[in-house]
């Protein structure tokens, strides 16, 4: 156990720790010197020197190294090289990379709340390191050794630090102590800045750490888009660029991308510039699409762009004679309207699961505006293009079973069932809309000329059934509602029910009437269609 005077402190019979808690209630002040400082040193004497300070008459003074509260800067290689070869952790490299937990926050507040008392000063050396650690415990002595004012000095290390209790040694060490406290500059805001600016530190704003938020889960996107490729896409806008850059990163790391943007935001021209920066690494490109659009659009685009890429009509991929074979060394295959392939069923898609399997592992970037026609499931069959089949591809993310993930999805409204899968929609796709764009990207340019989005002005047109035809939709309403339906409600003629019994087969032969009035909401056609078939029936 401690002793308020040792002659040695190794952290072994006594710790430094214990030997300045046990003198803080019995000292006026106390003068420390350490070449580095940590919190979690602080937090070992925490509850002592705290209660101490709460004394205006305690004085408490601690001085640090020049680089013991931020790290230095250097100009050059080496003079980072020779730092990190004999100097420790500042403490704000150390605050950077612990992990967050309650004590250490509370440490960091605890600490905040004592610098700021008046009777609390820190100064640190201004040019030569401080590598001196001594502990003046006011006028009852001193501590000097090799304890750093850190929790591995403090408590953990093997150390050796002598107790100095002769008035004559203490006064040397304390005058030592005043002629480096004079030399030294003034560090407490400093610690302060540092303490309150960590993650530990003061709660930032609710909207601060919802960007920080963001920031982090995107970061590696935000990285590839600021150093995209201006001077070979300088045909595209900045938001076609970012979508470039993202796609490709995406690709990269998953194997594939969806873009889904809305029409009119220029998929075709991002398409051919994802497709133009993978053909230099060597990579031959299949682009698959419907035969009119491949026609139409992509076959000028890429003689314009002088991109080699073999094309394939959808309708030619849904043959059964369709050889899948010659497509086997491809590496990079684009689908346009990929929404085509949102269906299991379909030799189109057998026949492209085929190619996707042959060879190497082909790279895939599907385009779609309109990924989603039916359910959540036609994702689910376009992704699995990408995956080859693989559930478990999104293992890594925390989704151990693609299929099952968006088949639980799509038991829900699609509002509901994409909110549950945003975290698949943020790993391979791009979705941006007009809206967006021009909010995020107000001063857009495409070749030195504005981008711009039509405004449609819709004329209303008024027109009235009963201007046309008179009262007789009103005429058809009363007739069907007057029906009496006899067939499917017969046994309310039953003389033998009770009369909730008959009243139950009335309520099914009315709803008969109720679904024919709703054929209307399809066509005529539809309820002539239903009438007839009821008349066929009976």
């Amino acid at each position: 156990k401690a002793k308020a005077e040792p002659d040695v402190i190794d952290n072994r019979e006594a710790a430094m720790a214990d030997v300045l808690n046990i003198n803080m209630g019995r000292i006026d002040f106390l003068d420390i010197s350490s070449g580095y400082f940590e919190v979690n040193g602080y937090g070992l004497v925490r509850k002592t020197l705290e209660a101490a300070a709460t004394d205006p008459s305690f004085a408490f003074r601690l001085m640090v190294g020049k680089d013991a509260i931020r790290p230095p800067t250097f100009d050059t290689f080496e003079e980072y090289r020779r730092y990190a070869e004999v100097r420790q952790a500042s403490m704000k490299s150390d605050l950077d990379g612990k992990e967050i937990d309650g004590a250490s926050m509370d440490d960091v507040m605890g600490l905040i709340g004592f610098l700021k008392q008046d009777n609390v000063h820190v100064r640190r050396g201004r040019a030569r390191f401080n590598h001196a650690k001594c502990y003046i415990l006011g006028n009852e002595g001193a501590v000097v050794g090799s304890s750093n004012f850190t929790r591995a000095g403090l408590s953990g290390n093997d150390e050796l630090n002598a107790g100095v209790y002769n008035t004559a040694t203490w006064a040397k060490i304390r005058g030592w102590y005043e002629r480096m406290w004079d030399g030294a500059e003034d560090a407490k805001h400093d610690m302060l800045q540092v303490l309150e600016q960590s993650k530990f530190g003061v709660p930032a704003e609710p909207y601060d750490i919802y960007l920080k938020i963001l920031f982090e889960k995107y970061k590696r996107i935000l990285t590839e888009m600021a150093k995209s490729d201006t001077t070979a896409t300088k045909a595209l806008a900045k938001f076609q660029r970012d979508a470039v850059s993202t796609i490709l990163q995406i690709i990269d790391e998953r194997g594939g991308a969806m873009l889904a943007d809305s029409t009119g935001l220029g998929k075709t021209h991002i398409g051919l510039e994802v497709m133009r920066q993978k053909m230099p690494k060597g990579k031959k490109v299949l682009l698959i699409a419907p035969a009119q659009v491949r026609d139409t659009v992509w076959k000028d685009k890429l003689e314009e762009a002088q991109i080699s890429a073999k094309t394939i009509g959808m309708e030619e991929l849904g043959r059964k004679d369709f050889d899948v074979f010659k497509f086997k060394k491809y590496d990079f295959v684009v689908i346009d309207e990929s929404q085509n392939f949102r269906s299991s069923a379909t030799g189109r898609r057998h026949n492209l699961m085929k190619i996707m399997s042959l060879g190497k592992r082909k790279q895939v970037l599907l385009m779609s505006a309109t990924p989603i026609n039916n359910s959540l499931m036609d994702l689910y069959y376009q992704v699995s293009i990408i995956t080859g089949g693989r559930n478990d591809h999104f293992a890594d993310i925390g989704i151990p079973d693609l299929y099952g993930y968006l088949r639980k999805a799509a038991n829900h409204r699609l509002n509901d069932g994409l909110e549950k899968v945003q975290l698949l929609l943020d790993t391979i796709m791009v979705r941006r809309t007009r809206t967006f764009i021009r909010e995020v990207y107000p001063n857009e340019e495409i070749s030195g000329k504005p981008v711009t989005f039509p405004k449609r002005d819709y004329e209303p047109i008024r027109y009235g059934m009963t201007d046309l035809f008179g009262n007789v939709y009103e005429d058809l309403f009363k007739t069907i509602k007057s029906l009496h339906m006899a067939p499917y409600g017969i046994e309310k003629y039953n003389t033998t029910l009770t009369d909730e019994e008959k009243q139950k087969h009335a309520v099914l032969a009315h709803l008969q009437v109720i679904l024919l009035l709703k054929r209307f909401e399809s066509s005529v056609m539809a309820v002539t269609i239903s009438i007839e078939n009821k008349i066929a029936l009976f």
